[in-house]
Order: structure tokens, then sequence, then C-alpha cells
């Protein structure tokens, strides 16, 4: 019990809390110690003092390895006297408060060393543990507090502390006659060595691969390797126990857990196959226990269709009966036992075949089983393991685009676009055939066709319609793909009937007069047209010399200005008797250009608002285009084009051009006349159109300069031996031949009606190029042929002894 007096002086020293001298130190400092699990250990407090000091006070927090020891505190007597009194009490929260003092305001003795000691009782798990000074107070006899600061210290517990990696060590399955090794470390997690004197186990199939009894130093390790030995057959759960000087846990243990197991198996078989052939599956049993039957259902995948009738037990059965059944999900469900309960032979391999029809989709597809028993001697079922299969197919796998858009294609002509077609299965791609639901497209390989897997080919779809309109239609391409045969394309097209109108391109040379022709290339009759022409600034139109060419029947044509701020003209002709245009191709008029002193260059003839009508008042124009006049001052023009001329006796003339002349055509006749002379000189070509005549006597040179030399450096008289002589009046009309068929798709006859004929033909395509040429000597049938050229208008030039003659043929497409 505490006095009175003591409760004062208590309250006392509280006061002092709450201040300081700072003129001297003094200090309260714990002396660290250390000690052993379970003993005991004496903590001393000491005060360094500069100054005199009559009372102290301080808290200590308690933890709950170090137990503090009732009546175990004394005060220093070397350093009191009668005078001082002690005081302990443990407060809320575990805290030590310890309270010394003079009850006649009598200074403690000395300046250093112990002041007061008590003794701890050290618990068991090793550690450093703080000693904490709190609410510290040395005081003074003016009732101040003298303490300047204070040191802490530290009881050491000194012991060896056991742990493992873990509580548990689970072996799983570990089949008979066999073993299984699990690894487990052991700690020392203490301050002291650990020393382990023995290992033991709660049966005898559990062991230690290595010693039992072992030292580990403060903060060691080891790995010890625990083995399981398969004997007899169960489930086991029994603890490790680990004996060692850990002062808390002498007897650790670890539990173990394992099972061991008769093995038992069935495995399913794996399978290769190609798609569309037959496929025998196999199943296997391992045991070490006799078994006298087995159930499991197969979980076919698609491909997988059973061959009914067709499951077999192998030589290990005994009287052992066999069923297989298709259940719903395609399941199959495979029975087999001994009505005598007898026993399959042997220990191991196949005990049953099954045969399978496969057609599918190449790649793996998993053969799983489910609900799978082996039967024991007492109707248990002592399946220990299953093991699942796959399904290998090698088929081909086509692959190719779904659709091919030829887009505008020429009734005249004819599109080809390829298709490319890939094998990305593991089977050859066999491709027996291709169909079209249009006729208007047909393949141009030939079929069968096979593609190795991994690899493309390419097949080339030709299109072709003689009737304008939208063509759609599908290819199917028939193989040995197991799921995509037909392979189905969607096609589309649109044939359209080549009417185009342009503008001319036309070369000019300053000072001379400009006309522009309005071009037509038409398939289809049309009885009018119009057109918008937009002219450069520096050119006007002369309307009222604007006039139609000779393919006119009664035709009239109105020219008018139809938008001032941007000078565009517009052309309108037409029949008041609805006749048709004559012709297929050339000029319909000629527009009369003055040129407002024009420098040189290329200028742009803008067309729009084109329109070629026929007799039912429907625009038949697929498209037009624009043209180009050419101003040039050299005086040699790019195009010219000799219409409406007549060379007389005596006349001799020069015609020449940097590109192409053109001579005669769209109802312009050139005649040359008996005794007159003309030259034809062009950088590029020279093109002789029907309407070109030349009368016997008369003398005609056409030839390309490599030299760049025209009718401005040439002689006036030319030698003779240079000019093509005429002997006759050559009127390509006059002569009787007949070329059949026309229109043809690509072999011609040229028959020269019975006459034996010598001489040359030359093929020209639309713009005049030059395609081919074919001799010929004394013979009345001449064949060539167009298949290497797209459909089109072309021109055969025939050139006699005799005659020289232009005929137009047509190539149409399939």
């Amino acid at each position: 019990m505490k006095t009175i007096k003591q409760l004062f002086f208590a309250i006392f020293l509280l006061l002092l809390a709450g201040s300081k001298f700072a003129l001297a130190d003094n200090i309260m400092k714990v002396r660290s110690a250390s000690v052993n699990a379970s003993q005991v250990v004496e903590v001393e407090i000491l005060i360094e003092n500069d100054s005199a000091f009559v009372a102290f006070q301080l808290d200590i927090p308690m933890h709950d390895q170090l137990e503090f020891l009732n009546d175990s505190i004394w005060l220093n007597s070397q350093r009191v006297n009668s005078n001082h009194v002690l005081s302990d009490t443990i407060l809320p929260g575990d805290t030590l408060r310890i309270l010394g003092y003079s009850t006649n305001n009598t200074p403690f003795l000395g300046d250093t060393g112990a002041i007061v000691s008590f003794k701890l009782k050290a618990g068991t798990d090793p550690g450093d543990y703080d000693m904490q000074l709190c609410n510290a107070i040395i005081g003074s006899e003016s009732s101040g507090n003298l303490l300047t600061s204070t040191v802490n210290g530290t009881v050491t517990l000194q012991a060896p502390d056991i742990h493992f990696s873990a509580s548990e060590v689970n072996f799983g399955e570990t089949p008979l006659t066999d073993h299984t090794d699990r690894n487990i470390t052991i700690y020392n997690q203490g301050n002291l060595p650990l020393e382990v004197t023995g290992i033991a186990f709660g049966s005898p199939y559990f062991a230690l691969t290595s010693s039992e009894t072992f030292t580990l130093n403060a903060g060691g390790s080891v790995n010890k390797t625990i083995r399981f030995n398969s004997v007899v057959k169960g489930d086991y759960d029994v603890d490790m126990t680990v004996v060692s000087n850990d002062p808390d846990e002498a007897s650790a243990e670890v539990n173990l857990i394992a099972n061991a197991f008769a093995v038992n198996e069935i495995h399913t078989g794996n399978l290769f196959a190609f798609s569309g052939d037959t496929a025998r599956l196999t199943f296997t049993i391992n045991n070490m226990e006799p078994f006298n039957g087995f159930q499991f259902d197969l979980n076919m995948p698609d491909p997988l269709t059973f061959i009914e009738d067709s499951v077999f037990l192998s030589s290990r059965k005994t009287d052992h009966i066999v069923s297989a059944n298709v259940l719903s999900g395609n399941k199959l469900r495979v029975v087999a036992y001994s009505a005598s309960n007898e026993f399959f032979t042997g220990s191991d391999g196949d005990v049953l075949s099954m045969y399978f029809s496969v057609v599918g989709v190449g790649g793996y597809y998993s053969l799983n089983l489910s609900d799978v028993l082996i039967g024991d001697s007492n109707g248990m079922n002592s399946l220990s393991q299953h093991y699942n299969g796959q399904l290998q197919i090698a088929a081909a796998d086509i692959s190719c685009n779904t659709s091919m858009n030829f887009g505008d294609v020429s009734i005249l002509g004819a599109d080809t676009n390829t298709l490319t077609i890939y094998n990305t299965g593991n089977d050859t791609l066999e491709i027996s055939g291709i169909a079209f639901t249009n006729s208007s497209y047909r393949m141009l390989e030939s079929m069968p066709m096979e593609i190795n897997p991994g690899q493309n080919s390419q097949v080339n779809v030709r299109f072709s319609q003689a009737t304008e309109g939208d063509a759609d239609g599908q290819m199917k391409i028939y193989s040995n793909d197991p799921d995509e045969s037909p392979r189905t394309i969607n096609l589309s097209a649109f044939a359209f009937v080549p009417n185009y109108l342009s503008a001319m391109d036309t070369t000019v040379v300053l000072g001379d007069t400009c006309w522009v022709d309005i071009l037509v290339e038409n398939i289809e009759a049309f009885v009018a047209f119009q057109v918008d022409m937009q002219l450069p600034a520096e050119l006007s139109c002369v309307y009222g010399s604007v006039k139609l060419t000779g393919r006119k029947a009664d035709h009239l044509i109105h020219a008018s200005l139809a938008d001032s701020a941007n000078n565009k003209i517009r052309l309108f002709a037409y029949s008041l008797s609805e006749s048709n245009f004559t012709g297929n191709e050339g000029a319909v008029a000629r527009v009369p250009l003055v040129l407002d002193p024009l420098a040189a260059g290329v200028y742009d003839l803008d067309v729009t608002a084109a329109i070629l009508g026929d007799e039912q008042s429907e625009d038949v124009l697929y498209a037009f285009s624009d043209g180009q006049l050419t101003v040039t001052s050299d005086g040699v023009p790019n195009y010219y084009t000799v219409k409406d001329t007549t060379i007389s006796i005596d006349d001799t003339t020069c015609f020449n051009a940097q590109n192409t002349i053109t001579v005669a055509g769209e109802g312009d006749d050139v005649m040359i006349n008996s005794g007159g002379h003309v030259n034809f000189i062009a950088g590029n070509k020279i093109v002789f159109k029907p309407g070109f005549k030349a009368t016997a006597g008369s003398y005609v040179h056409g030839f390309i300069t490599t030299t760049n030399e025209f009718c401005a450096s040439m002689t006036s008289n030319p030698d003779e031996e240079e000019l093509e002589t005429f002997p006759e009046e050559l009127t390509g009309n006059e002569i009787r031949i007949k070329i059949y068929p026309n229109p043809s798709t690509g072999r011609y006859t040229i028959d020269f009606l019975d006459e034996e004929l010598s001489g040359q033909l030359a093929v020209f395509n639309f713009q005049g190029n030059l395609l081919d040429t074919y001799h010929f000597s004394e013979q009345s049938k001449l064949q060539i042929s167009l298949d290497e050229f797209p459909n089109g208008i072309y021109f055969l030039n025939i050139a006699t002894p005799d005659f020289v003659l232009t005929r137009r043929i047509v190539k149409v497409g399939y």
C-alpha cells in the first residue's frame, strides 16, 4: 500500500515534468542485457548527473516475452540513504512505472551508476526487445525537472526458433511399387544454434533421404527430401515430428498426405486420316489389378461417324462381349463385360478397336472420354486414370476471294480477271470442275487442277457479252474440300455499247485556218447528237460555218453560244425524218474556230453535256472525251488530215505532220489525178482511209522521216524512182473481194472471188497502229487471225500491183 506521503511526492514529481534545467547534463539510461529463453534477467536504470536530485520517475512498456517479477525491484545502496523510498506500479497497457524520492528532500548520492534495478522473466521467442524510457523525470530540491536526455536499452532474448516452409506436404497419387519425393525447408529463425536430434514419421512408408540429426546456426536453413514409398494401396494422413532444442517447440510437426494406388488405366489411341477415309481407333488398358469389364463414353467430334457393328475386342478377352451405341449429343457408349465375371488376360495392351468414317475440315480434334469405368472382381471401379486421344484430319481447304467485279466492259470486247485459289489445308486440293451460272463468263484454263498444301494457283476468268446491261452470276468451284464444295464466287460486270463522242486533237500552224472535228465512234445507230465545248478565251466559233460531214443524211445542225461567261458553244444536230447518221466512226461535224492572235502552245477543248439520241429518243452515248488544240509556229503540225483535196495534172503537193497524217475518210475524198505528184511525210505514221483515190499515171510518195526533214526541205520534183506509181485508177469499191465472217470472234477469210492475186495485207487498229502483216502469192483466199487482240474495230489494208484498198472488220466477244 502506498502511503499518503508517497502519493504526495508522486504528485510533486509529476509537477516537475513541465520544467527542465538545461544548465547541466542529467541523463537517465537503461543498461542493455541479454537472457536465455525462460531465464531471469536483471535490468538496471542508470542516472548520470551533474546536478543534485532528490527524486526520479520513469515508465517502461513491457513485452509479452518479458515478464516483470513482483518484489524484484530495489534501489542501489551506493546511491541512497535511509530517507529514500522506492515505488513500482503496473499501469494499464502493461507499463511499469518506477518512482524514487526522498521523504525529507535529501539528494541521492553520487553522480553516476545504477539508481534502481529490477528483474524480468524471459519467454521463448528470440529477438531484441526495446526497453524504452517514457515520462522520465529527475527532480531537483526546488521541484524542477533536471532531466536533459534519456538513453533506451535492449533486452536480447536468446534461443533457437524452428520454422518450416509448409505446414502440410501433399504427395498426391503414387502408383504401387513407385515412390514420390517432396522437399521441405527447415529454418532456424532464432539467434542461437538449432539442434535437431531426431525426425520421426507416423508411417513406415515415409522417410528422409538424408540424415535426421543436424544443427542449424542462427538464421540458417536446410532442405530435406521426404520420400513416400507406395507399398500398400490406400490414403495416408500422418505427421512428421521434428525433435529439437527449440524452447517452445521441442516436437514440431508437419502434416503429410499421400495416396497409394494400383495403376489401372485406359488409353485412347490417336487417329490420322484423310478426309473421306475410314479409320480404325484402338484403346489399351494397363492394369495392376485384374478386371472383368470396362465402360466409357467417347465424345465424337463432328467429322467422326461410327460405323455400325464395327467394334471388336482384342485377344485379351475370354468370354467377354462388347456393345457400342450412339447416344444423343454425338456420344458413343462402349460397354464390355463377362457374364461369368471372367478377367481379361494380361496386364497391358490393346483391348478394343472400332471403325469410323472421317469427313471434315483438316486439323486436330480431341477424342475425349467420360464416365469411364474399369470393373474389378468386387464390382467396384478400379480405374486410376484415363487418357484422351486426338484425331488429325488431312484435308484440302480452299480459300479465295468471294467476289470478282469486272467493271464496265464493251460489248465488242472482253475482260479477263485472275482469281488466285489457295490451299490452306494439309491435303492436296483437287478441283474437278468450275461452272458458271451466267454464260457470259468462262474460264480459260482446263480442268481438273491440283494444288498442293500451302500452295496456290491462278485461274483466268473471261467476261464478254454481246448485249448491253448488267451481268451478274456465280462461279462455282467443285473440289474435294470437305465443307466448301462448291465454293461460290459472286461475279458482276456491266456490258456497255461503245458509243463515244470526242473533240479531235487538232494541230494548226499560226496563220492557218482552224477546224476542229467532232468525232463519233458508234455501234448503235443514232439520229441526233448534242455537245457543248468550252473554248479557250482566245478562240471564238464561226457559228454560221459549222457544218456536218458526209455521215449526215438529211440532218441539220445548229450552233450557238451556250455560256458566254465560259466561252462555251453548243452544237445540236437532228433529222426531221429521224434518219440515222451513216457509218460507225469518224467526224460528224466540223467547227471553224478563229484564233485571236494566239501564241504557240496547247489549249484544252473541254467537252460537256454530250448526247447521242436514237430513234426512241434515248441517249445511247457511253462516254465522251476532251480534245486539245496545238498551235505550232514551225510550220509542221503534230497531226494533219488531208480532206476534200484533188491533185490535178502537173500539180506537185507535199503534206507533212510531226506525228500522223490521215488521208481521206469520214466521207471526204482525196483524188490524185494522172500527172499529179504528192508527197506524204510523217514522223510516226500515215493512215490512208476509204475515199483516197489515185488514177493511172499519178505519183504518190509516202514515208516516215527519220531525219526530221519535212516538206520545206524537199525538192519540188522528186526523183521518179522514189515515187510509188499506181498504174490504173484505184477505187477500193470497184475491187470484188469478200471478207467473212464479219463480225467474227477472231478468224476471218479474205476471198478474192476466184482471182489469184499476190500482194500484202496489213492489219491496223482503230488508232492507225500497224498490228500484223500477211504476204500472199497467187492465192484466191487468205485467212487471218486476230485471236491475240482485244475486241473492237480493225482495218485491213490490201495492196497488190493493181490496186490498194481498205476494209473494216469487227471482232466481237464470246
